[in-house]
């Protein structure tokens, strides 16, 4: 992803443009904005480990809480069903 790309996606997604959007493609092109750089300084390469680490933590507990919604999902489609089947005279 060039900046020409990044900058489109970044001023789509503060107008509120980017619905369509996921946390996923974020997550990816911050990695690969990541992977791209060159620290010139010990410094530098330090805080880009820690944006490396920090970035895995945030794919770790997005990929956590998509599992948790989804079952939260089939939950509630289950309680619905419960639901209406109460509710239908028999």
């Amino acid at each position: 992803m060039n900046y020409k790309e990044l900058n489109n996606l970044t001023k789509k997604f503060m107008l509120g443009e980017s619905k369509d959007t996921t946390i996923k493609a974020y997550l990816q092109s911050l990695s690969e904005i990541i992977g791209s750089l060159s620290p010139a300084t010990k410094r530098d390469m330090h805080r880009l480990q820690v944006a490396k680490e920090h970035l895995r933590e945030v794919n770790s507990r997005v990929r956590r809480l998509e599992q948790k919604v989804s079952l939260l999902e089939e939950e509630l489609t289950v309680l619905k069903e419960d639901s209406n089947n109460e509710k239908t005279p028999e």
